[in-house]
């Protein structure tokens, strides 16, 4: 194993590739930085239960649903015909240090869809403006999701360019949310998103009609989510390489409704297991 001028650490034709990522062949792939399996258990009488993680990360992570025993079923929020009863296993309030665990058997209301744009154009930067910190926000109206569930829609396109070696470009973007009276932002979610190569060249790469999804308790009329540039960096030799982010409408999309809800993990013995990861 050795490393190449840009820094790549390579061994046949897999090459470890420093903030980016393992680079096979033409394609780059993430790298798992850590990993933790967190169990909640019954009883909880309304099914949300706040977690902290063993360590802070350095993004907030992917949250992800692994198994466990719980209530599929209640009597009790209606057993006639045309009841279709749905439960709610959901990761609500992420943070880098911690989530509330949601797990709950709703029978939903009547669902509105709703839809908010983000106010402004498309976000652009390059290594030499990389535009840390640009924002694209949109004012909920009416707000209150009926599953506390809003989705953010973007197009993302990314390019590195090199005309003697190696060049990589990652764009971190992040997704946010405020309570529209002052209070901070607080960063709900990111996405990585890498290009380059090894060989000299320009090679770039456009993710169409992404939609990213936060799970946020108590947004209303007037609170905000907003994309946000959390960071853009170029690596290999002589590199450089720019992007750009084009919110879509609708840009923020979510349903109202009123619903029933209970707790699906209300003896003990019930649980649900998550897992989360960073990657990078």
């Amino acid at each position: 194993m050795a490393a190449d001028p840009s820094g790549a650490v390579t061994d046949a034709d897999v090459k470890l590739v420093p903030t980016v990522g393992v680079l096979e062949g033409g394609t780059i792939q993430q790298i798992y930085r850590h990993r933790e399996e967190i169990t909640v258990q019954g009883p909880d009488t309304d099914g949300d239960v706040p977690v902290t993680f063993a360590q802070t990360y350095q993004n907030v992570p992917m949250i992800v649903f692994k198994g466990g025993q719980y209530v599929s079923f209640s009597g009790s929020l209606g057993n006639g015909a045309g009841i279709k009863q749905r439960l709610r296993l959901q990761v609500l309030d992420p943070t880098a240090s911690g989530f509330k665990s949601r797990t709950q058997i709703a029978n939903p209301g009547a669902m509105t869809p709703q839809s908010d744009d983000f106010v402004g154009g498309a976000l652009n930067g390059n290594d030499g403006a990389p535009g840390v910190g640009n924002t694209r926000e949109a004012d909920l109206n009416p707000g209150g999701a009926n599953d506390d569930t809003y989705t953010a829609h973007f197009t993302v396109f990314v390019e590195a360019h090199s005309a003697i070696g190696a060049h990589f470009a990652t764009l971190v973007i992040a997704i946010d949310t405020n309570d529209g009276l002052g209070g901070p932002w607080i960063e709900r979610a990111t996405r990585s998103y890498n290009v380059g190569n090894t060989s000299p060249g320009t090679h770039n790469q456009t993710w169409s009609g992404e939609a990213v999804g936060v799970t946020v308790s108590g947004l209303g009329l007037n609170d905000d989510v907003r994309i946000r540039i959390k960071s853009f960096s170029v690596s290999g030799q002589s590199p450089d390489g720019n992007y750009t982010v084009t919110p879509l409408s609708p840009g923020v999309t979510y349903t109202t409704a009123a619903d029933t809800v209970e707790s699906a993990i209300p003896s003990a013995g019930d649980s649900v297991t998550w897992v989360a990861q960073e990657v990078s």
